[in-house]
């Protein structure tokens, strides 16, 4: 039995954006690592953190519960027969520590009795989008973004490939304070390596452009800063159609974002400016962030890539959803969370480059009336005036009826193309009616009633 410990007692282990440390301090152990997959297995494999009776992580997550109570909940198998088993994915960058802490994790939750699925190095977002493709319980990512080698860190997305809800980490933080048990050997968890990770995401990127759309005759340098796009970025805009010249693609373990990347652009500017690029584009040592040079050498920040986004229409109202911020949008400096930048970073941000255009909005054309709308007068012969239905108009022509006086009397006059003489209208199967009157003069037309040649005469 562990010693009586209140989980609260202690710091969280869980920041603004997971676990992150000096590898071989706390809490980026492998001691502690190894907990930690543990007691997240023991958590995603209750599935919501308890059975609905009191037991399990989410009662030992309460107030006032202690080490003892954690302990004796955690002695149950969550493996058990009538219980599925889940699978959670792991990826990272190219720290050599990834290499210890990833080991570290699968045996974690191989104890908990929890499958686990080995990514390899690979950009962030593509974990979270595999997690929820692959219908995983979880996923994790081994990574300290934009630091040096010597750090490192442990993330966690849900089964949506969100952020993991904060009741979820507070459960596993709680857990932590338990004695680690194992569960039987039939149960334990199994490890697979999912060997087109990589060309998952790279179709994922390409479907998110037009099928039509193509980058040939572009030029572009992308920096992967020795991190873990250093295979995928340049394959994604080669695909396209674009030449890549790739720099910081040569990870040794200890090189990731030294002088390249998001947080130094100058290896990036001076490779455009030497191969006569269209742009550049630099990443971080996980790939979550980019910065973007153009062809002067120019720094175009997260703002104004924002910016040229929303301008061009690439995020449409119902991709984006009713209401949505663009500084919502995670940026190169870190998620906004719709806060507006301060003073200094406005003053400090270089003007966007446009190349001698002035942006304005596009102006919106008065629109003409239509020339031949309401041309005719509402009482005219051969107007829409006449709401008869077509069979009936049809049948009385043909049976040779002569118009009624009270049809005659509903026309308010003569319509646009009248001619003098009591001529209405110039349609082509114009009829005389009556005393000789002509309503128009087309070929086919009759006289009906006191004419010479009336039928009705």
């Amino acid at each position: 039995m562990a010693s009586a410990r209140a989980p609260d007692s202690r710091d969280s282990l869980f920041g603004t954006d997971g676990i992150r440390g000096r590898v071989g301090e706390e809490p980026i152990t492998p001691h502690t690592v190894l907990k930690l997959g543990w007691a997240a297995g023991r958590v995603l494999a209750d599935g919501d953190g308890g059975d609905g009776d009191g037991t399990g992580a989410g009662a030992s997550a309460g107030a006032g519960s202690d080490a003892d109570t954690v302990t004796d909940a955690g002695a149950a198998d969550p493996a058990t027969p009538d219980r599925p088993r889940i699978k959670v994915l792991i990826g990272k960058d190219t720290r050599v520590s990834g290499y210890l802490l990833e080991s570290a994790l699968e045996a974690g939750f191989s104890a908990a009795g929890v499958d686990v699925c080995l990514l390899g190095p690979l950009p962030t977002p593509a974990i979270a989008y595999l997690t929820r493709t692959a219908r995983a319980a979880a996923g994790v990512v081994i990574s300290a973004s934009h630091n040096p080698y010597p750090d490192n860190g442990v993330k966690f997305f849900g089964g949506d490939g969100a952020k993991l809800p904060d009741e979820i980490t507070a459960r596993i933080d709680a857990m932590m304070s338990a004695e680690m048990t194992c569960v039987d050997s039939a149960r334990l968890g199994k490890a697979e390596r999912l060997t087109d990770a990589q060309g998952r995401y790279i179709e994922f990127c390409k479907n998110t452009l037009p099928s039509a759309r193509r980058f040939s005759g572009m030029k572009l340098v992308v920096d992967c800063a020795h991190g873990a796009a250093y295979e995928v970025a340049p394959r994604v805009f080669a695909e396209m159609g674009a030449e890549v010249t790739a720099i910081g693609n040569r990870p040794d373990g200890f090189n990731i974002n030294r002088a390249c990347g998001s947080t130094n652009l100058d290896a990036l500017a001076a490779k455009v400016a030497a191969t006569g690029a269209d742009a550049g584009i630099a990443l971080d040592g996980d790939a979550d962030r980019v910065l973007l040079v153009d062809r002067d050498g120019a720094r175009v920040d997260g703002d104004q890539i924002l910016y040229i986004r929303r301008r061009r229409g690439r995020h449409r109202d119902d991709q984006l959803g009713a209401g949505a911020r663009v500084g919502e949008v995670k940026n190169s400096v870190r998620a906004r969370c719709g806060r507006r930048p301060s003073c200094a970073q406005h003053a400090a941000r270089q003007p966007l480059a446009t190349r001698r255009r002035i942006l304005r909005p596009h102006p919106v054309p008065r629109q003409k009336p239509h020339r031949r709308r309401h041309h005719r007068r509402a009482g005219s012969v051969g107007s829409h005036a006449d709401k008869r239905p077509l069979l009936a108009r049809i049948s009385r022509r043909h049976a040779g009826l002569p118009a009624t006086p009270a049809q005659c009397a509903g026309r308010r006059g003569p319509g646009r193309n009248a001619r003098p003489g009591g001529k209405i209208g110039e349609g082509r199967s114009a009829r005389k009616v009556g005393d000789g009157r002509k309503i128009g003069n087309g070929r086919s037309g009759r006289k009906v009633g006191g004419g010479g040649n009336s039928r009705n005469g």
